[in-house]
């Protein structure tokens, strides 16, 4: 198998590997609680149940990034439950940043 090709397939295999490292070490105890994740999660909730994103206090969600929410509104959305969405999203984040790091240093080198 040719150097480039033995690359190529580097940058396929490393993100799967890394995704399988994050489900691993989250699967037995589920993601990290943080208090910036409360937040995440209630307004994951709070987005399905009127449709704002609002905080655990009832307060607009303003200091967080909207996105994460409406991820894990969606994940809810389809029957699975909000700490199962954590780990799937965090699993394909960081296998996301394994391969952009893996392709700049493949076009870098």
């Amino acid at each position: 198998m040719s150097t480039h090709r033995q690359s190529l397939l580097w940058l396929w295999v490393a993100p799967l590997v890394a995704g399988a490292y994050v489900t691993i070490l989250c699967s037995p105890h589920g993601p990290g609680v943080t208090s910036d994740s409360v937040h995440y999660f209630e307004a994951a909730g709070r987005l399905l149940e009127t449709g704002k994103l609002s905080s655990y206090t009832s307060a607009p969600l303003v200091s967080y990034a909207p996105l994460l929410p409406a991820l894990y509104a969606l994940g809810m959305l389809g029957g699975m439950d909000v700490h199962t969405v954590a780990v799937v999203v965090s699993a394909l984040g960081f296998a996301a940043a394994v391969w952009i790091a893996g392709m700049w240093l493949h076009h870098l080198l």
